[in-house]
């Protein structure tokens, strides 16, 4: 059974990779596009072209709106949740 692991690359630790059986197969600057290839990967899906329009179609998607996310939020002391908790900017 092979090993999956996503670990950080580059000389100053700014990319990400998904290593199986140590050997690097994909790279790219955010974990999430990582995570949602290997998550690809493990449910069945074998072409590569395929995996990478996947993993770029969950990374681009937009982050919930504040609206979105207070809908589940109940209100335990004063901290609130951030209007932009991931203050990211898509690659």
């Amino acid at each position: 059974m092979p090993t999956y692991t996503i670990g950080q690359i580059g000389s100053v630790r700014t990319g990400w990779a998904l290593i199986i059986d140590n050997k690097i197969n994909v790279t790219h600057p955010s974990p999430i596009f990582i995570g949602a290839w290997l998550d690809a990967l493990l449910r069945g899906v074998t072409d590569q072209s395929e995996l990478g329009l996947i993993a770029k179609t969950i990374y681009m998607r937009p982050d919930p709106t504040l609206a979105e996310r207070m809908k589940y939020f109940s209100v335990t002391g004063s901290w609130r949740p951030e209007e932009n908790p991931y203050k990211r900017e898509k690659l």
